[in-house]
């Protein structure tokens, strides 16, 4: 698998140039425990590079932030929890217009997870990792992308999966 994708992207900077893209969503969970502890959704930052290897299918990774603060569910102590998912992955794109194009992208995610607990009775801080995946779609208009669904798709020692829905800016070096 890394010889694929080691292949795969020294072809794709052979023959272009990446784009570089710079996105901010609003992020909820999936899961509705989550949800009840961390109410409402927040800011998501992330940072993507695709490189294109024929006018359809690019090579595609990202580096991701998200924050969330709640309460525990029976004491409503305080809680904190941090996302840094890294993902690689494939993003084809239909190009419909030259100004407007669709594109999807798919893959595994690497997530790092902290957390801090403000109660008495767990853990303070809870440090876990997990593999999981993402599925997405969106849509470009010239150098604004946006990407109205996105969903990850975690693994079984991290259930940290949720929608995002945000905007953001790209550029071709």
């Amino acid at each position: 698998m890394n010889k694929v994708l080691f292949f795969l992207l020294i072809t794709a900077s052979a023959y272009c140039s990446p784009l570089l893209e710079v996105k901010g969503g609003y992020f909820n969970f999936s899961n509705s425990k989550l949800r009840k502890i961390y109410t409402g959704g927040g800011l998501d930052l992330q940072l993507a590079v695709s490189y294109e290897i024929d006018p359809i299918w690019n090579v595609y990774a990202s580096a991701e932030y998200a924050q969330r603060s709640g309460n525990s569910l029976g004491a409503h102590e305080r809680t904190r929890i941090e996302l840094y998912p890294l993902s690689v992955g494939i993003k084809p794109t239909i190009c419909l217009h030259p100004n407007f194009s669709f594109y999807g992208n798919v893959g595994p995610r690497y997530f790092f997870v902290n957390q801090r607990n403000y109660s008495e009775f767990v853990d303070k801080r809870v440090h876990q990792n997990g593999l999981g995946g993402f599925v997405g779609v969106g849509y470009s208009f010239r150098r604004l992308h946006f990407y109205p669904f996105k969903t990850y798709v975690t693994g079984h020692t991290i259930e940290v999966g949720g929608y995002t829905f945000g905007l953001g800016a790209g550029y071709s070096f």
